[in-house]
């Protein structure tokens, strides 16, 4: 005779969680490309963050692997560590094939098929308009200069392969060059500048910040293109004057523009869509704000960037 036991046992499952794979590589690892790193690593301490330069400098090396981080040269990356989310930061300056750097960092740096995102920063300097009116993501662009042909044809290559396009407007910090450039030490510095021209500017850790905002944003954003500043276009003149405010600059001279007066040259960057699609906002909302009240709350890359 059988006998079944009725005895119910527990029935044990075992479910095997996969960690998140959020390894970075930023090509361009400069001012902008390192603060992405350091806030990447604040998120994500136990992810690989590669910082991808051009050349190879042992001391910078060094110095950024005692911090965590991994640098690689382009003669190091031949065969292109491949990384699910990959920032590429690097300006244009004195590269001929930059172009081709672009096009080979998307469709070789970057496992697209994981999902992830590519971030490119270009610059709102491609665009036509140059009388102070507004311009946004659809506005016109020229391809009249090297850098802007250079710039457009990589926006292109990232667009059209699933890539983010961020136009930035100029890039500061507290120590910034522009501005110690505009700001001599004694009186008389004259330049060949309109002092109404308009100029747009974001903090170089609101950059940062947008860019992270970027890379986790969900993928229907792939493909597409944002026009990032603080929404506070300033003048020339107005700049300089904001910069006062801060103790680096108070024994600082306004220099001379010596530019037609009258003229109100650049452009006013409209900035909702970034705001809303991505749900990205400055914390330094303006130049003149930062300078007068928040220029000790930047971060602090020292550690980083000497």
């Amino acid at each position: 005779m059988l006998f079944f036991s009725t005895e119910l046992r527990p029935l044990l499952i075992t479910i095997k969680f996969e960690p998140l794979v959020m390894d970075l590589k930023i090509v361009g690892a400069g001012r902008l490309g390192c603060r992405v790193g350091h806030l990447w690593r604040k998120q994500f301490p136990e992810s690989n963050i590669y910082f991808k330069t051009r050349t190879d400098d042992a001391d910078r090396s060094a110095r950024w692997r005692s911090q965590g981080f991994n640098p690689i040269s382009n003669e190091e990356d031949q065969h292109h560590v491949k990384t699910k989310y990959v920032v590429f930061s690097a300006p244009p300056t004195n590269n001929p094939s930059y172009s081709d750097d672009v096009k080979a960092a998307v469709l070789k740096d970057w496992s697209s098929e994981e999902g992830g995102m590519f971030v490119f920063t270009g610059s709102g300097s491609v665009y036509s308009e140059n009388s102070g009116k507004p311009v946004d993501e659809n506005s016109d662009v020229k391809k009249e200069t090297e850098r802007e042909i250079t710039l457009l044809n990589s926006e292109d290559s990232v667009i059209n392969n699933g890539g983010v396009v961020l136009r930035f407007g100029g890039l500061y910090e507290k120590s910034s060059k522009l501005i110690n450039y505009w700001l001599g030490l004694d009186e008389g510095k004259e330049i060949s500048s309109c002092p109404n021209g308009l100029i747009n500017l974001i903090h170089y850790d609101d950059a940062a910040r947008c860019i992270i905002k970027v890379l986790l944003a969900p993928s229907d954003h792939i493909g597409k293109l944002f026009l990032v500043s603080d929404g506070v276009p300033m003048t020339r003149d107005s700049i300089c004057r904001a910069a006062l405010k801060c103790p680096l600059y108070h024994d600082r001279k306004i220099p001379t523009f010596t530019g037609d007066p009258t003229c109100v040259d650049g452009k006013k960057y409209q900035t909702a869509l970034v705001q809303e699609k991505i749900g990205w906002v400055p914390k330094f909302t303006s130049f003149e704000g930062f300078m007068e009240k928040y220029y000790d709350q930047e971060l602090d890359m020292s550690d980083i960037m000497p």
